[in-house]
């Protein structure tokens, strides 16, 4: 009538996740401080775009930690390891155009100089 099975069955498992859950907190936490450490090394250490690095390195570290979570408490990673692979694949390309466009000009340059060097080899 009271159920006291199901309901003993639902602590048992309550009280198995939350070792896992604590693990999984730790992980970020620690994740946390250590993205927030580095980025404030990059930014005292005053090289240029260090905000930019700085973000860009936190949000990375964040990133594993909870990659590395997720896992302990029954979550498959599929999801987010396949989002982190297109962030990276869409900054490769977007670096890649940039570069591209923005050295044409001195690449055109090198290449006739190196073929007026080949030229004056020949000669």
């Amino acid at each position: 009538m009271l159920e006291i099975n199901a309901l003993i069955l639902f602590f048992q498992s309550l009280v198995s996740f939350l070792p896992k859950l604590i693990e999984a907190v730790i992980l970020v936490v620690v994740g946390y401080a250590i993205g927030e450490y580095v980025r404030e090394q990059i930014i005292r250490s005053g090289i240029s775009y260090a905000e930019s690095i700085g973000a860009f390195t936190f949000f990375l570290v964040i990133y594993i930690s909870v990659a590395l979570a997720l896992p302990l408490i029954g979550i498959d990673p599929f999801l987010i390891n396949a989002i982190l692979l297109v962030i990276i694949g869409s900054l490769g390309v977007g670096l890649s155009i940039a570069i591209g466009l923005g050295l044409k000009d001195i690449v055109a340059q090198m290449a006739k100089k190196y073929l007026r060097k080949l030229k004056k080899k020949k000669s």
